[in-house]
């Protein structure tokens, strides 16, 4: 490769699995990670890297800690925020790459950043909630990291996304790079497994830039190893034009380039041991890629390289998995008892019990316990030797993991006093410990047994090895699969499991959810079907009610995991039938193109409604606003015939509900129509003139009184507002629209409520309105008869460009250029 200095040289340091604030509680362990995450940046800054690259799990838990996340803060503001000159130029569209920012944090000018670093999240770390938000969201809206590679998927379909890269470049050598944010295993496998789920979007050949002159990389974060055939991402879904796959969530370090059919994949692996298993007993290291466009090739096709950089201040770990039937056999110098000890008889030569019969376990107790100390402190040694070869005064306490296979007729040790001997030597004395049996030496004990398999299932949840949440998942599942799967009837094997993965590492209220979700629909099948039941109570059958209730619970929930369960090619299939239809029919009670003839003679009379309306509010807009504009009507009177004439406009529209699908009117329903028609009617009559003053003399010669007047006042003030509100409610297409949808579900009681809590509030504003102007009328210093007589004008021109507006709209969308779209 060129030196350093070379313009065309791009160095990017990439790591892995971060993991800041794992073992926060322990204070031993608890600084292990942010030590570590330090000497990351601090790399970056010694080889003068031009980014830094993190491919997902950054913290350790969804909700991060506030000290973990003041700390994190605190490391990239240290080395990223400063006045070096960051030479890279992002090419693609940022507000894509960063939909939450729109920029990258370095050219942003209120912004001072020397280090840009691109992230993905884990799913440790994943975006969670409502809002769908991480605290990686946290980071990139302060500017300290750029995040991309968040797909939003909605539904509990399959769901589509396309992968489109940043684009980068620094001179000649051009990068783009890939982000794939960790998404639940079995949901992408299944997306990847449909053909056009999964898009990916390459560069342009244009002029100087053709797609052979980039170096593609992608940042992923799946399970690799295949735990299970479902629950991991086959490097086969990938394209083969990739250049180099960054594999996040596996702890085992293994950055060094494997070729994968025509790319290489490298796993860095985490840079924090945050579980005691053999793939984080490895050098923990993280990597430098090197990229030049080289110019010599066709299209320029660029060359790189990686430069592993081992990490120094990741706390020691040795790990060591033993059988003491194998370390039993040894010679008795050497620790063992003797190469004659059989474990069936658990029988040597020096005579550990009688022949023929198993030796008691206790009896074995001593010498495990010798043995294993000693193993532990040649691993304590082994751990310290490299400090103490370098000559470093302090040593970090090591971590210790011993396996130990106990089949054999053994027993096993108090694992807590075994590891008190060794406080202030270790840096985990809880946990040295793990006892296991091999899955072969438990199959020949438990030979032609009948827990033969079930045995099997657990030591192979026990021999994972791999990162600790699939271990975590494969119990979860084994619990659910155990102990629940026979007595589940509401819940899938699937659905609880997912849940309670959400519960222990995202969120607390999934189970709440999942439970509510599926009560809800099991109670409305229940009540669709309720009818039979009713029938057998009113014959006397109520002791087979129980039975067919069950029956019923059992049918909701297998409806329910027949849609749920159906395949994601049939729905892909029926999205694609759906795109390239005219027409979709959407009916609960359909059954079937019987239905095409009435569906005609709907919208044939529904046309006829639309022609009926739109003539009767032209004629009463222009008959209200016109004579009001010359001053001939009152205000009142032009609002009223306005309103009104909104309300004649839905009752004709009503018309068309009492037809559709045969279902008539309820008596109900018309009973109030024509009672706020009525109450309308008799509104208007007391506010018109002639009538008022034919009322008001009546009650003036019954009873002449001040208080009477002013209590008629009152009221016939009161009543209009009333009638006033109502017409507005009504005619209103915004209070139609906002409490239609909260109208479906609950009782007419809850409905009333509703519908009065909606009044009162929207009318609170006009109330108090209207007490000031009556409180100050007499202090106000201006004419309120000519403010007046110029809003009646205002409001009659404004009815008239009312008018014109909506007869316009009208003629748009009967010439069809009011909507583009093609499908109805």
């Amino acid at each position: 490769m060129a030196a350093q200095e070379d313009p065309d040289l791009l160095r990017i340091l990439i790591a892995t699995d971060n993991h800041l604030g794992v073992h926060e509680k322990d204070q031993v362990r608890k600084d292990d990670a942010f030590i570590t995450f330090r000497e990351i940046f601090e790399i970056a800054k010694q080889q003068n890297v031009d980014a830094v690259f993190l491919g997902g799990d950054l913290f350790d838990v969804n909700k991060p800690s506030r000290e973990t996340m003041v700390r994190t803060m605190e490391i990239l503001q240290e080395y990223c925020m400063n006045d070096r000159p960051v030479q890279l130029e992002v090419l693609s569209d940022q507000t894509v790459n960063f939909p939450r920012r729109g920029v990258v944090n370095y050219e942003d000018p209120n912004l001072n950043v020397g280090l840009p670093v691109f992230m993905i999240h884990g799913n440790h770390d994943d975006p969670a909630g409502a809002e769908n938000l991480s605290a990686i969201d946290l980071l990139s809206t302060c500017g300290l990291v750029n995040y991309f590679g968040k797909h939003v998927l909605t539904g509990s379909g399959t769901g589509k996304i396309k992968i489109k890269p940043v684009l980068m470049q620094k001179g000649n050598t051009k990068l783009a790079l890939y982000g794939l944010g960790y998404i639940r295993d079995a949901r992408l496998h299944q997306m990847f497994s449909i053909k056009g789920n999964v898009e990916w979007a390459r560069p342009e050949d244009k002029p100087g830039f053709s797609s052979k002159s980039w170096f593609n990389t992608m940042l992923i974060h799946q399970n690799r190893v295949h735990h299970s055939p479902k629950n991991a991402i086959s490097e086969r879904y990938l394209p083969s034009w990739l250049d180099l796959v960054v594999w996040g969530h596996e702890h085992e370090c293994l950055v060094e380039p494997t070729e994968y059919g025509d790319f290489m994949v490298s796993q860095p692996g985490s840079s924090v041991v945050t579980s005691l298993i053999e793939g984080e007993a490895k050098q923990k290291q993280v990597m430098i890629l090197e990229v030049k466009a080289d110019k010599h090739t066709p299209d320029d096709a660029p060359m790189w390289r990686t430069v592993p950089q081992p990490l120094e201040t990741v706390r020691p770990f040795k790990y060591r998995q033993i059988a003491l039937i194998d370390f039993a056999r040894l010679a008795k110098e050497d620790g063992g008892l003797g190469p004659d000890f059989t474990p069936e008889s658990g029988e040597a030569n020096a005579g550990l019990g009688a022949k023929g019969k198993r030796a008691q376990p206790s009896k074995h107790e001593a010498w495990i316990t010798t043995a294993l100390e000693r193993m532990v402190r040649e691993l304590i040694a082994e751990a310290r030797a490299p400090y103490e070869r370098r000559g470093e005064s302090e040593v970090p306490l090591p971590l210790i993991r011993l396996r130990v296979d106990y089949g054999g007729g053994f027993s096993t040790i108090n694992a807590q006093r075994f590891g008190q001997k060794f406080v202030g030597k270790v840096a985990n004395p809880n946990d040295l410990l793990q006892f296991f049996k091999s899955a072969a030496r438990r199959r020949r004990e438990d030979a032609g047994d009948a827990a033969d398999a079930a045995a099997a299932r657990e030591t192979a949840v026990e021999d994972i090895i791999g990162n600790p949440t699939m271990q975590d998942q494969a119990r979860i599942e084994q619990l659910v699969a155990q102990n629940l799967t026979q007595g589940l009837q509401l819940l899938s094997e699937t659905d609880l499991s997912n849940a309670l993965d959400d519960f222990v590492n995202r969120d607390k209220s999934a189970l709440e959810n999942l439970i509510k979700d599926r009560l809800k629909e099991t109670m409305k099948f229940v009540e669709e079907n309720a009818g039979h039941e009713a029938e057998m109570i009113t014959a006397g059958d109520a002791k087979d009610v129980t039975a067919n209730v069950e029956k019923s619970i059992a049918e909701a929930v297998q409806q329910r995991l027949a849609r749920t369960g159906a395949t994601a090619r049939a729905a892909a299939e029926a999205e694609a039938a759906a795109a390239a239809a005219d027409v979709l029919l959407l009916h609960a009670d359909s059954d079937g193109i019987s239905q095409l003839p009435e569906l005609f003679d709907l919208a044939a009379r529904t046309k006829a409604v639309l022609r009926q309306n739109i003539t009767l509010a032209c004629a009463s807009i222009v008959g209200a606003s016109l004579p009001a504009l010359v001053g001939a009507f009152p205000l009142w009177l032009a609002v009223l015939l306005h309103e009104g004439s909104t309300l004649l406009v839905a009752i004709n529209s009503v018309r068309l509900l009492g037809t559709f699908g045969r279902q008539p009117l309820r008596r109900s329903t018309v009973a109030a129509c024509a009672g706020v028609f009525l109450a309308c009617c008799a509104g208007g009559a007391w506010l018109y003139p002639t009538v008022r003053i034919g009322v008001a003399s009546w009650a003036t010669s019954a009873v002449a009184t001040p208080a009477f007047v002013a209590a008629s006042m009152a009221i016939k003030s009161g009543y209009a507002g009333l009638l006033a509100g109502c017409l507005h409610t009504l005619t209103g297409p915004d209070h139609l629209a906002a409490l239609t949808p909260l109208a479906v579900g609950p009782s007419r009681m809850q409905n009333a409520m509703m519908g009065a809590l909606w009044g009162l509030g929207h009318n609170t504003g006009q109330i108090l309105f209207g007490l000031i102007f009556v409180l100050l009328r007499d202090k106000l210093p201006f004419n309120l008869e000519v403010i007046s007589q110029w809003g009646q004008g205002i409001v009659g021109a404004t009815l008239v460009i009312i008018g014109v507006m909506g007869w316009l709209e009208g003629r748009a969308l009967a010439e069809g250029r009011g909507h583009s779209h093609s499908h109805s």
